[in-house]
């Protein structure tokens, strides 16, 4: 973000208006060098195979070392955990439209002000 200068504070507080509902996850890859954006929409078994794969690292400790990479753990998963995560994000992925949006910083936000608006706005 320095390098659009913009800056942000340490703290950013929300007031809470009530319960809020994910409408939309969006992956953003901004690239300079992009011609044009490109924005994929995930299929549902797409999105659920990713997500699952993303919140089961930490989970299964990929890189389950510590004290300078010289001491393997233990994963802490087990059966129950597995099917709990499986069991959301499948719920997830049937329920929550998911896009990659890929292109220059300016193209990537009126990209997602966009799908946004399609998604969110009126539902």
């Amino acid at each position: 973000m320095e390098s659009f200068n913009l800056k942000f504070p340490s703290v950013i507080n929300i007031k809470k208006t009530g319960n809020k509902d994910c409408c939309l996850l969006i992956i953003p890859v901004i690239v300079k060098s992009a011609s044009i954006p490109i924005v994929f929409k995930y299929k549902p078994n797409q999105l659920e195979w990713s997500l699952y794969e993303e919140v089961s690292k930490d989970v299964r400790l990929i890189n389950g070392l510590i004290f300078n990479l010289s001491y393997p753990l233990p994963s802490l998963d087990n059966h129950k955990l597995a099917s709990k995560r499986k069991y959301f994000i499948k719920i997830i992925s049937q329920k929550i439209p998911c896009y990659y949006v890929l292109g220059k910083l300016s193209d990537v936000a009126r990209e997602v002000d966009q799908i946004f608006a399609d998604n969110c706005l009126n539902s």
